[in-house]
């Protein structure tokens, strides 16, 4: 190779390495953003399709074609998957609306001209962004993370007819204050928000309240995003204000560690005849104060017990492996052990004590990480969970392979809960990966020359 091309692929390895620093710190939490410029091509995340023909209209800035217009009547974008937002534990949402006239009205909770939302008919209704009126004049921006009700936050300005406005909602569940809406930057009051429901059949509806939610806008709608961290009042009022956009505002704050959510267990065995002590109990959320007084049977409350040599096949080897969803970061797992109390025999013995574990991105080979003991459980409901730091490794397969037990005869190994904190590992992006293909091509190019050379 000749050394100006030496330099021309160095260079370009330099650069590429500063533009994918550049991409990963810009853009690191933004999972899905449409520009929405007179079609629903997405820029980061999964493309949306026009239903009923939403037509492309000028932006905020004026710029013709650099938005959608949609009717009130029928048309909306639908994003298959739920547009990136689908079971997020914390998360923002970013767009620009211009509501035009009489708003259609929503099926519930008195709000109207619904510009986001999705719906699956008769089980949830998540995030969705409405009016508080028909008459944008005098309306104000509602907020519902979760739930068809009245929205727990109701924004005080009026967005006005025919005016473009910048929304945006932070939110995490279960915290008081823990949802925030703005208007061009400005907090319009906080509230108490349900977790968004884990549905990948459910599509984001971007223009509208669709299905049984059978609210539509009057409105044109520019540059919606989703970030799956907190952006500060700061980085929203730079959006507000156009001094940033959404690949470029930078990342926000995530409290941590975060609950992973849908969790599927697996066991080696489960004792289930007239117990249903079945692995699905440890990941319910309920074992984490549950006691079974007395030894009784019938009362299962979210217990896990493997066969052990109490019933065929036995199982001496027991196993447990837990299904995060997708590759998470994972920081921390807290395990509550087997609670089962009994007048006048230890049954806490069940609970596991020694315990190998492993970790996996596949779920066909899996890693040793390490022996973890466990103290046995309480037998009331003070049955505190029992804390493994696990560092942020990369991970989707968590499995405990448990040695022992705390004593039991039959060899029975169980336990109550087990929970998981972490974060998503996020996919490459569109960028990112389009760089690294044009650099390859450069440097076959090179290679390629030299040969001809």
């Amino acid at each position: 190779m000749k050394p100006r091309c030496y330099h021309l692929v160095f260079g370009l390895v330099v650069f590429s390495m500063a533009w994918l620093a550049f991409v990963d710190s810009a853009s690191a939490d933004l999972v899905a953003y449409w520009p929405l410029d007179g079609d629903a091509t997405a820029t980061v995340g999964t493309s949306g399709t026009l239903i009923d023909g939403p037509i492309a209209a000028a932006d905020r800035n004026g710029l013709p074609g650099g938005a959608l217009a949609f009717d009130g009547i029928s048309q909306y974008v639908e994003v298959p998957g739920g547009g990136g937002i689908d079971g997020m534990y914390v998360g923002t949402i970013s767009m620009w609306v211009n509501w035009s006239g009489v708003q259609d009205a929503d099926c519930c909770g008195g709000t109207f001209g619904s510009v986001l939302a999705r719906q699956e008919d008769g089980v949830f209704s998540n995030n969705v962004v409405s009016l508080s009126g028909n008459d944008p004049a005098t309306a104000g921006v509602t907020w519902r993370s979760s739930g068809a009700g009245i929205p727990p936050i109701i924004g005080t300005t009026a967005v006005g007819d025919g005016t473009w406005r910048h929304i945006a909602v932070t939110f995490q569940p279960d915290i008081v204050g823990g949802c925030e809406l703005f208007v061009d930057g400005v907090s319009q009051g906080t509230g108490l928000g349900d977790a968004l429901s884990i549905s990948p059949i459910t599509p984001l509806a971007i223009g509208a309240w669709s299905a049984a939610g059978s609210g539509y806008s009057t409105s044109r709608i520019d540059d919606v995003a989703v970030f799956d961290d907190l952006l500060s009042p700061t980085q929203i009022g730079e959006l507000a204000a156009q001094t940033k956009t959404p690949l470029d505002v930078g990342s926000g704050t995530t409290p941590a560690p975060l609950p992973i959510r849908g969790v599927v267990a697996t066991a080696s065995t489960e004792l289930i005849e007239g117990f249903n002590r079945i692995a699905a109990n440890t990941t319910d959320g309920v074992g984490r104060t549950t006691i079974i007084p007395n030894g009784n049977a019938g009362q299962i409350d979210g217990m896990w017990l493997s066969n052990g040599t109490f019933r065929q096949p036995n199982d001496t080897d027991p196993e447990i492996t837990f299904d995060l969803g997708e590759l998470f970061y994972v920081d921390e797992m807290v395990l509550y052990n087997y609670n089962e109390w009994h007048a006048s025999v230890d049954l806490l013995t069940r609970g596991v004590n020694e315990v190998d574990i492993y970790t996996s991105g596949d779920g066909v080979t899996f890693d040793w990480l390490s022996t973890e003991s466990f103290a046995k459980g309480t037998g009331d409901a003070n049955n505190p969970g029992q804390s493994v730091l696990l560092g942020g490794l990369e991970a989707r397969y968590i499995k405990l392979d448990i040695l022992s037990n705390h004593g039991d005869t039959n060899q029975f190994a169980g336990l109550n809960e087990v929970d998981f904190y972490g974060r998503v590992v996020p996919e490459p992006s569109t960028l990112s990966l389009l760089f690294c293909a044009t650099l390859g091509l450069l440097v076959l190019g090179a290679r390629r020359r030299r040969r001809a050379a």
